[in-house]
């Protein structure tokens, strides 16, 4: 009888750290994501480029620094956009900034 109630409790305790680590790695870890958007997929030698660097769930991002557009000329930019939303008391973040880009 006490080696079944042994194994019975184990295998609750087991069972309960399991569901916490679970609950605890699900609610309190946000991963942050880095996206390049570009919706165009061709353009024409007197056509803007749009590009967006983005990223998401960063607590803390003071700004993003972009790469060199060799071949491209700055039309405009950088257009930098943050946004923070809270829903139901889980608040996320984002920054963006966005260029206009020209071909040479």
């Amino acid at each position: 009888m006490i080696k079944f109630l042994r194994s019975y409790f184990h295998k609750i305790i087991v069972s309960l750290l399991v569901v916490t680590a679970i609950f605890l790695s699900g609610s309190s870890y946000t991963q942050i994501k880095f996206s390049v958007v570009c919706p165009q997929k061709k353009i024409g030698k007197n056509d803007l480029l749009e590009i967006q660097f983005k990223v998401d769930n960063a607590s803390n991002v003071d700004n993003i620094t972009p790469p060199s557009f060799d071949n491209f000329i700055i039309a405009s930019g950088p257009n930098q956009q943050r946004s923070v939303t809270s829903i139901n008391g889980k608040v996320s973040q984002s920054v963006a900034i966005g260029f206009s880009l020209q071909p040479t």
